[in-house]
């Protein structure tokens, strides 16, 4: 079985090297950006809003905010958001969201945040999760 395995990888080296690549930039991503355990599904952050008046935070481009949001949320570019957050008056125990493309960057910045005793959660898989779960979105022309 290992001579096969061998005998493949001699055979077809370029494939199996770029296997190995995406494998290492994979488990790079997993072991760098791992997925805060207060990450929340968009049916979850759903729920927040719902019942707990959640505020979101899109941590976006403007240029990407105004092509489509979730309703109700307010943009804070993610330069800024480290400082602006914590000074929001509205915030008070009220949970908060964090939204960004594909959820990584919002879990940066979760993390300051939670170690300044906020009530932070982050969409997971960001604004494109929400997306591939069909919910809506709001676009200013």
């Amino acid at each position: 079985m290992i001579e096969k395995v061998v005998f493949f990888l001699t055979q077809h080296w370029m494939l199996s090297t770029a296997f190995m690549g995406l494998l290492v930039v994979f488990l790079a991503n997993e072991w760098f950006y791992p997925e805060p355990k207060n990450a929340k599904d968009p049916n979850e952050v759903i729920q927040l809003i719902n019942h707990q008046d959640a505020l979101v935070i899109d941590l976006r481009s403007k240029e990407a905010y105004t092509e489509g949001h979730i309703p109700s949320a307010i943009h804070i570019p993610m330069a800024n958001a480290i400082q602006k957050i914590p000074s929001l008056e509205k915030v008070g125990k009220r949970p908060i969201v964090l939204v960004c493309t594909l959820g990584q960057d919002a879990s940066k910045v979760c993390k300051t945040l939670l170690s300044q005793g906020l009530n932070v959660q982050v969409l997971s898989g960001g604004i494109e999760a929400w997306r591939r779960a069909g919910l809506p979105l709001v676009k200013h022309a």
